[in-house]
């Protein structure tokens, strides 16, 4: 087949934009030599002298020079170019890159945002359930927060070994601990309650892993959250200093109270709006937001920020996400049984008990 050179070169424009989008929206979980590799051996296969061309190749060829000389992998800035094209910006940062102050600190940057975000008639529209986007800030904020629990799981089942999930249990629990010193009670929260549940907590073998200093920080992080969060509620009431609430719990006992009185009243002549009601019900969201006033001084670390908030915002809520997770947790609890019998019958012919 003949092919025109102008078609040659939007041929290699369109087959670099592929990969340079795949770059942008698959940030690399592991540094991967053979493929940052193959990317650029494929970019040279099409070079000829055109900007595109050379731009693709140079690109390529920063991710796999440091990667070939041991060192980290660098992070190109976004920035314009004499010609009007911008170079993409390629986020290599991992969550082991971070220490876990690192992640306490970026999930309590994320969640004040998004909490701080919520005004009174934002928490009015998720009580009333109305569907108008413009007041949506409470319903995400408290959607995060539930990606943030999903996000957790998620990391926790991808081990494949119980050993492998103990670990990241370990630093996940220090993680809330961390989250719980700074306030962010909201994080610490879904943090717990992940870990905690049934799809967690029944790999007996990979809990059984877990050293005993963490479990008892666990379990004292749980314990405030048990009982119907009654012990929660009681911190609140003599908290001092800057906090994140879980706001679904002062929501859930707002709508309990509120909706004990009814939304008319008897008239002389016909039903009435009962305004006390509504009046009741701002003082009481009010109340629920004043921790906005809260003040948190911690430095940003904008990769750092985006590596964790691009993961947890991939957690897709609904009814797949559970399913998927529960057929991971019953694929590692049947392994660990099987595992466990095997090593008994071993145990048993070498006459170990």
């Amino acid at each position: 087949m003949n092919i025109s050179v102008e078609d040659s070169v939007r041929i290699r424009y369109n087959v670099w934009k592929v990969i340079e989008c795949w770059l942008q929206s698959h940030p690399m979980e592991r540094t991967d030599k053979n493929l940052l590799t193959r990317m650029r051996e494929f970019a040279r296969s099409i070079i000829d002298q055109t900007t595109i061309s050379r731009k693709a190749n140079t690109v390529i060829y920063e991710l796999v020079k440091p990667v070939l000389e041991g060192s980290a992998v660098p992070q190109p800035s976004r920035s314009s170019t004499g010609s009007g094209a911008s170079v993409f910006s390629v986020d290599t940062v991992v969550l082991n890159d971070l220490t876990n102050d690192d992640i306490a600190k970026h999930l309590t940057l994320m969640e004040y945002r998004l909490f701080t975000a919520v005004g009174v008639i934002d928490c009015v529209a998720a009580l009333e359930r109305w569907t108008d986007s413009k007041f949506s800030a409470a319903n995400t904020f408290i959607q995060r927060n539930q990606q943030i629990a999903a996000w957790v799981q998620k990391l926790v089942l991808k081990a494949p070994q119980p050993k492998d999930r103990a670990s990241i249990i370990q630093r996940f629990v220090l993680v809330a601990h961390r989250c719980r010193q700074l306030g962010n009670y909201s994080s610490m929260s879904a943090i717990v309650l992940a870990l905690q549940s049934v799809v967690i907590s029944r790999l007996q073998r990979t809990m059984q892993l877990i050293n005993e200093p963490t479990r008892r920080q666990l379990s004292d992080m749980g314990r405030l959250l048990d009982h119907n969060y009654r012990s929660y509620r009681e911190l609140l009431k003599g908290y001092y200093g800057p906090m994140i609430p879980i706001l679904r719990i002062l929501m859930h006992d707002i709508q309990l109270d509120n909706g004990k009185i009814p939304k008319t009243m008897q008239g002389t002549s016909s039903r009435l709006i009962h305004f006390d009601k509504y009046n009741k019900l701002v003082k009481a969201i009010r109340k629920a937001l004043v921790h906005q006033k809260s003040v948190y001084q911690l430095n940003e670390n904008p990769a750092h920020m985006r590596c964790i908030d691009r993961q947890v915002r991939s957690m897709s809520l609904g009814e797949e996400l559970d399913a998927k997770l529960e057929k991971m947790s019953t694929d590692h609890r049947k392994a660990e049984q099987q595992n466990f019998i095997t090593r008994k019958v071993e145990r048993e012919i070498l006459g170990l008990r």
